[in-house]
């Protein structure tokens, strides 16, 4: 991996570990992630979970009901992605589809293309593939992130919207 994408990415994950760290207290209280998507809740919980160090997140099984456990490699493999784009000088659109993980779209279809954080998540970490469907991760893995000032969201027709690194 290219030096200056492995400290950006390291920069960025120390980013969200102070960002989880401080509003939690250190694992005593849960945060309240605020979602940037129309729906029944406005928000959600998280919980830390510590290791030594922060090991991932736990959300409230209401967002999350299949499984509530986020590894911090998930939120650094993520981030990683979204610094290559960012440093990559031949790729135009500067950031990640977040895509759509409804059950009805498969890793692969206009709504989940491969090339999606929905997609490369489900695929790294949870031995998905062409074809399957997922279990919408996305929702809590990019709010998480915004709520942590590292990317933000804009709007694109028919994927979930995408992800942008916040300069």
């Amino acid at each position: 991996m290219n030096k200056h994408i492995k400290s950006q990415t390291k920069l960025l994950l120390s980013k969200l570990e102070n960002f989880i760290n401080s509003q939690s207290e250190f694992g005593l209280r849960t945060i309240t992630i605020p979602q940037q998507r129309r729906g029944n809740h406005n928000s959600f919980e998280i919980f830390p979970v510590y290791k030594g160090k922060l090991d991932g997140i736990v959300t409230e099984k209401r967002s999350m009901p299949v499984d509530t456990y986020f590894s911090i490699k998930i939120f650094e493999y993520v981030i990683e992605e979204l610094v290559k784009i960012k440093l990559d000088k031949k790729i135009k659109e500067k950031y990640i589809l977040k895509g759509n993980g409804q059950s009805k779209f498969k890793i692969g279809s206009k709504q989940l293309p491969e090339s999606s954080a929905e997609a490369m998540v489900a695929k790294k970490f949870y031995k998905k593939d062409v074809d399957h469907s997922v279990d919408r991760r996305i929702t809590v893995i990019s709010n998480v992130l915004i709520a942590a000032g590292i990317c933000s969201k804009i709007n694109t027709k028919g994927s979930g919207g995408a992800l942008l690194l916040v300069e």
